[in-house]
């Protein structure tokens, strides 16, 4: 058994990786793509936010579904929902995962 909390990787988004990499994506590939995204401001910037003020407006009011879950932050600045992942590892292969209740 293997638990983290990292959702399976979407199929789209998996093909994707494979292609641009020529190997399949890792347990965090999708969500290290997410965190790097809203990490870098690329967003934000992209959607007029050009000062310190205006983009930590943005990082504090962000809340959207991403390639594997929807991010909110607290206001503490902590991811404000997790969720982990049970996941069966056969013969090295790692299979989907389930949430754990």
């Amino acid at each position: 058994m293997l638990t983290c909390p990292c959702a399976p990787n979407p199929a789209a988004f998996s093909a994707k990786y494979k292609e641009l990499n020529g190997s399949d994506p890792g347990t965090y590939s999708a969500e290290a793509y997410d965190a790097a995204n809203a990490a870098m401001l690329l967003q934000g910037i992209g959607a007029g936010n050009e000062d310190r003020a205006s983009l930590l407006d943005w990082v504090n009011n962000y809340g959207r579904r991403r390639r594997r879950k929807h991010i909110k932050f607290d206001s503490g600045g902590r991811v404000s929902t997790v969720t982990v992942y049970a996941y069966v590892v056969k013969g090295g292969v790692i299979e989907p995962g389930t949430p754990i209740e």
